[in-house]
C-alpha cells in the first residue's frame, strides 16, 4: 500500500457514536445497533461482512442518505470534510439517457459556485475532462460524448468515481465498487483508488464482503454481523489472528490471503 504524502495536511475524519438504524413504523426492526466507528484522516478502512450485516446502511448514514422507510434511530455521526460516494452499481448510479461527460460536468456545476451560465459550462466541461483523465478513462475527449451503455463495466465505475471526485472530497465512501467487475478490472479499480488516496490525500471507507479485496487496499478493517461491529483492528492482525468465529468463517471462505511478511 502506498503511504499518504506527509508534505500536505490530510483532512477528512468520521466519528460514529452509538449509531442505531431501524425501519420506520410501529413494528420497527433494528438494522444497525449501537455502532461505534472512528476513521482518522488519510486512512483507508474496510467494513466487511455478509449481505445484510449493515455495512451499506452505515455508509449511507454517514452520508445522510438512508433509504425511504429507514431512519437513524439513535446515536450521532460527525463528519469533518467534504464527502463523495462511489456506488456499487454504476448502471443504476448513471443516467442511461445522458452522456457521461455531461453527467460529470453537471456534478461539477452542482458542487461549485460557477453558476449555470455558458462560461460556467465551459469551465465545467474542462474540469470533467480533467477528472476523466484522472480516473484513467482512455480518450476522454471522445468518450465525453458517449452514453453509459457504450462503456465497459470498469469504465462505467471510473465515471462514477469521477462524479464522486467532482465534489473535491476529503472523504470517499466506496460501497462495494468492485463487486460486479472481473478480477483483472477489480485490480485496476483498486490501484486507481490507492493512487487517488495518495495524490488527493483522501480518507477512504471501503465496504465489501470480499476479504481478499479488503486485504489489498485497507490498513484497518471492521467486521460487521447483524448490525454490529464484532471485531476490528489492523487488517493483517484481524486476518491472521481472528478473535471471532464469524470472522474465521469469512476468512475460510476466501483463499489465498496475504502473509504478514508480504506487506
Amino acid at each position: 500500500m502506498k503511504p499518504v504524502r506527509d508534505d500536505n495536511p490530510v483532512r477528512g475524519s468520521i466519528t460514529v457514536s452509538n449509531l442505531s438504524i431501524s425501519t420506520r413504523g410501529k413494528s420497527s426492526t433494528c438494522l444497525v445497533e449501537n455502532l461505534n466507528l472512528v476513521v482518522t484522516p488519510g486512512e483507508i478502512i474496510g467494513l466487511v461482512g455478509e449481505s445484510g450485516s449493515g455495512k451499506s446502511l452505515t455508509l449511507r448514514a454517514i452520508l445522510g442518505i438512508l433509504p425511504p422507510g429507514i431512519q437513524q434511530s439513535g446515536g450521532t455521526v460527525n463528519v469533518e470534510g467534504r464527502v463523495g460516494m462511489v456506488f456499487q452499481d454504476p448502471l443504476a448510479a448513471l443516467d442511461p439517457l445522458e452522456k457521461i461527460g455531461k453527467q460529470i460536468a453537471d456534478s461539477v456545476l452542482a458542487n461549485s459556485r460557477l453558476g449555470w451560465g455558458r462560461e460556467a459550462r465551459v469551465q465545467a466541461k474542462k474540469r470533467a475532462l480533467d477528472l476523466m483523465s484522472a480516473v484513467r478513462l482512455p480518450q476522454p475527449d471522445e468518450r465525453y460524448h458517449w452514453y453509459p451503455h457504450q462503456l465497459s463495466g470498469g469504465q462505467r465505475q471510473r465515471v462514477v468515481i469521477a462524479i464522486a471526485l467532482a465534489t473535491s472530497p476529503d472523504i470517499l465512501l466506496c460501497d462495494e465498487p468492485t463487486t460486479a467487475l472481473d478480477v483483472t478490472v477489480q485490480q485496476q479499480v483498486l490501484e486507481l483508488l490507492q493512487d487517488l488516496h495518495v495524490e488527493r490525500r483522501l480518507t477512504i471507507v471501503f465496504v465489501s464482503h470480499n476479504l481478499a479485496v479488503v486485504s489489498g487496499i485497507c490498513s484497518r478493517m471492521a467486521v460487521m454481523s447483524h448490525g454490529k461491529i464484532i471485531e476490528s483492528g489492523p487488517t493483517l492482525e484481524v486476518l491472521n489472528h481472528p478473535q471471532e468465529q464469524y470472522t474465521r468463517m469469512l476468512i475460510d471462505s476466501v483463499l489465498p490471503l496475504p502473509d504478514e511478511d508480504q506487506k
